[in-house]
């Protein structure tokens, strides 16, 4: 998925073969995208899945960046980072409703296999909310670690923190949207051909009704409905068409 300022687009599908890792059947499909994609898109943003020297060492090479979220599979380089941190003041700043405090950091060699020093960024941040049961005021505090081969230069640490949490547009106008909406997680035929193309099909619907309704209806309309009201709008109008008498 190509993450935008005001639409998603959905751009390649692969089939994970059997016995295969989810990285594996990702690497082709990495390649496939940025051969088919060349310069759509500069940073390529996934989860801690695949922090790994391998993958990150072919973005490299197909000239893209990565953020991946950084978890505990990766102690040695999850210590050097919080030692040094430890001694640094993070940076402050709010958000709407969220105040965060945010360690940003370069250079950093204890990731063997990789074939340059990354970045490391942690980010502590505290949401307020009213509980509309009892009209208090709660507070969730959240921290979130990743690592990257963008630098400070090209991507500074406010915009790499609002990039890094694009992520979850993935998850939920992505894979969610399509099992729930779309019913993506449907098999109507198990030769492998044609799973792919209805993922394929799909992703195409997908792709026209959100450019549809994101660029073609009035901002002052969209305020007023939800996307499920415009997809049933235009579900009954393709129905009532197909009924109609000749």
């Amino acid at each position: 998925m190509l993450l935008g300022p005001e639409l998603n687009f959905m751009l390649d599908a692969e089939a994970q073969l059997p016995g295969e890792g989810e990285t594996g059947c990702a690497k082709r499909l990495l390649k496939q995208a940025v051969k088919t994609y060349p310069r759509a898109f500069d940073v390529i943003l996934v989860d801690a899945l695949y922090a790994t020297a391998p993958f990150i060492n072919l973005a490299l090479s197909l000239n893209k960046d990565v953020i991946c979220v950084l978890k505990d599979d990766r102690r040695e380089l999850i210590k050097d980072a919080q030692g040094l941190f430890a001694k640094q003041k993070p940076l402050c700043y709010k958000v709407g409703n969220t105040t965060y405090k945010v360690w940003d950091e370069e250079n950093f060699t204890s990731w063997d296999g990789l074939n340059i020093p990354v970045r490391v960024i942690k980010s502590v941040e505290t949401t307020s909310t009213r509980n509309r049961a009892t009209g208090r005021i709660e507070t969730k505090t959240t921290t979130w670690m990743w690592v990257s081969t963008i630098s400070k230069k090209r991507l500074n640490t406010k915009s790499f923190v609002n990039l890094a949490h694009g992520r979850w547009g993935i998850e939920n106008s992505g894979f969610k949207e399509l099992v729930h909406l779309w019913h993506g997680d449907h098999v109507y035929n198990h030769h492998p051909n044609s799973i792919i193309a209805f993922w394929l099909v799909t992703m195409l619907g997908y792709n026209i009704i959100h450019a549809f309704v994101q660029l073609n209806i009035k901002p002052a309309r969209r305020l007023r409905h939800t996307f499920l009201y415009f997809t049933d709008t235009i579900k009954a109008a393709i129905y009532a068409s197909s009924q109609a008498p000749p």
